[in-house]
């Protein structure tokens, strides 16, 4: 054949296949697993090397442990600013804790003659003891929360009202956290909540004869109802305890004194002094032995004044400076 009129592909002196045949997938598979067996030898190998080598026994015998060091040292120190914090915001001294009152735009700040006097749209002039400011008034006026316990209304009122306004009033006022109840016969107190809400008013008002310091007590009660369904389970009294510096032991003590028969005397009092002053709602607040608001159904109800803390702070104050008045009048002669 002329060379000129040869094909350039080559010739099949047979005629190809119909079909490939398929590859053996279990033997692909086989191989695989082969393969990943020994990268996983050769990786293991490489840093059982590594680890015996100079750098792998530095990183190995000092490294890694100065790092779990670090580590443990790092989470015992936010464990620990933890709890200080804790402690300083609910145990310590109010007058080191002294925001302003919610809604209030304090436009300038005056100290003169022991008094801060704060000047705010809501009021012309307001006299407020400072941080670390002593109560000179030889009479403290009476501010007094009436609640259950179990009640969500105590609750609320707390929270919303007199704890905000104590943080800036602690110093002026005398307070009393009392009790609503019935009384039946000479001995029987009955609560609308049923047994459990007595035994938690009885918790409280322990809590109050032990730790008399309303910074601590109001704080220990706040704690309880903010879990009031919960009240009074042993480990919620333990837990609010223990975040207010008391000693659980201490409380339980007090609960058991005279089988009982002291704190239940107590809780009597108590629920006595309330009907006296016929107070019937959970939460009623008094100033100077007035009812001044009541919070019952979810609704701040005959609080001609507000409810707002910045109001209560305004009642006490005016109550004071009545008090001071008074107090110079009779000192003429």
């Amino acid at each position: 054949m002329d060379p000129e009129k040869q094909s350039f592909l080559p010739q099949h002196t047979t005629s190809p296949p119909d079909r490939i045949s398929s590859p053996d997938l279990k033997a692909l598979g086989a191989a695989s697993e082969k393969a990943e067996r020994a990268a996983k030898a050769a990786r293991n190998a490489y840093e059982t090397a590594w680890l015996r080598s100079p750098r792998g026994w530095w990183v190995r015998r000092i490294a890694y442990p100065i790092l779990y060091l670090c580590a443990i040292a790092m989470l015992i120190n936010v464990l620990f600013l933890s709890f200080c914090t804790g402690r300083a915001l609910y145990s310590g001294d109010w007058s080191d804790f002294n925001p302003p009152l919610p809604g209030a735009h304090n436009d300038s700040v005056r100290v003169a003659d022991g008094t801060v006097e704060l000047f705010s749209q809501y009021e012309e002039v307001v006299l407020m003891s400072g941080p670390g400011v002593p109560d000179t008034t030889s009479e403290k006026v009476h501010l007094e929360a009436h609640i259950m316990s179990k009640c969500p209304d105590a609750r609320d009122c707390l929270r919303d009202l007199v704890l905000p306004a104590m943080q800036n009033i602690s110093a002026s006022v005398s307070f009393t956290l009392s009790y609503i109840g019935k009384t039946e016969g000479d001995e029987d107190v009955v609560c609308k909540h049923g047994p459990q809400e007595c035994l938690g008013n009885m918790i409280e008002l322990c809590a109050a004869q032990r730790y008399p310091d309303p910074k601590i007590y109001l704080g220990f009660t706040m704690c309880l109802s903010n879990s009031y369904d919960r009240i009074p389970k042993e480990d919620l009294v333990k837990s609010c305890a223990l975040e207010y510096g008391m000693s659980f032991d201490e409380v339980n003590k007090c609960m058991s004194e005279d089988d009982g028969e002291q704190v239940i005397g107590l809780l009597r009092d108590s629920v006595e002094h309330s009907e006296e002053v016929g107070v019937k709602k959970s939460c009623t607040v008094r100033v100077e032995d007035k009812i001044w608001c009541v919070r019952d159904g979810g609704k701040w109800n005959d609080c001609p004044d507000g409810h707002e803390p910045k109001d209560l702070v305004q009642a006490i104050m005016k109550a004071k400076k009545r008090r001071q008045e008074e107090s110079s009048s009779s000192e003429l002669p």
